[in-house]
């Protein structure tokens, strides 16, 4: 059984939207707090959905790997500002193991993404489906 990891509740520092930018990670937004870091994935006024930057996941899923970062998370905000879903990278990369990526150039140039919305359960879901009584 995977162990259910939590993103600690104190501050988080944001990146400057310059560095999202240039490291390709928009619509996203990287924040770091200690050894954590984070992808904040805002529900799409667009597209209605989650847009998450593989340039931004892949670079977080490196930083977990090659120990740069202890724990890697991505979550989902709706537009009010409530979280939706939150997990640990190594999760996501398992619940996208079979989704392609797709393409938006002419909102966003040469930059990938996968649409979220079948890939995360929302919070606490895990936990509380193996209570139900049927």
């Amino acid at each position: 059984m995977e162990q259910q990891t939590k993103i600690s509740d104190g501050k988080w520092i944001w990146v400057s939207k310059r560095m999202i930018n240039e490291r390709g990670w928009y619509p996203n937004w990287v924040g770091y707090q200690g050894d954590q870091a984070i992808i904040r994935v805002n529900r799409s006024m667009r597209y209605g959905t989650f847009l998450l930057s593989t340039t931004a996941f892949y670079d977080l899923l490196a930083a977990v790997q090659t120990g740069e970062v202890k724990q890697g998370f991505i979550e989902l905000i709706e537009r009010d500002g409530t979280r939706v879903a939150q997990e640990t990278v190594q999760f996501v990369q398992r619940s996208l193991a079979d989704i392609e990526p797709a393409s938006l150039p002419e909102v966003y140039g040469e930059r990938w993404f996968w649409f979220l919305n079948d890939a995360f359960q929302p919070t606490g879901t895990r936990q509380t489906d193996a209570q139900c009584p049927m």
